[in-house]
């Protein structure tokens, strides 16, 4: 019975030395450059984080007609249609395997 408890204790201590996926969470604390604080210690910068599309700024710039009497005015209007990343934002992050880089999934 102790050789399986052993064999159980040495893979538990395996997986856990490997660094697994894990769920933490941070803030951003500078856009430019990319910093997100993860604890007292921890601070991220860009090169350790994938921010996916929607977490960055896109905007889109539209034709749109305005009229003026009998007149056709063609206007163009810029739309955000994502927000970027703020200062202050609090972020929900993914470890990834081996704790090199940290996925940004959301913010909150």
């Amino acid at each position: 019975m102790e050789l399986l408890t052993l064999i159980k204790k040495a893979a538990i201590d395996a997986v856990e030395a490997s660094n697994p996926t894990s769920i933490v969470y941070g803030k951003v604390i500078s856009i430019a450059p990319l910093s997100i604080q993860i604890d007292q210690k921890l601070i991220l910068s860009e090169e350790f984080l994938i921010v996916p599309e929607y977490l960055i700024e896109k905007k889109i710039t539209i034709n749109e007609p305005e009229y003026s009497g009998d007149t056709i005015i063609i206007v163009q209007k810029e739309y955000v249609l994502h927000e970027a990343l703020k200062t202050d934002d609090n972020v929900i992050l993914i470890r990834a395997n081996g704790g090199q880089k940290y996925i940004v999934l959301a913010r909150f």
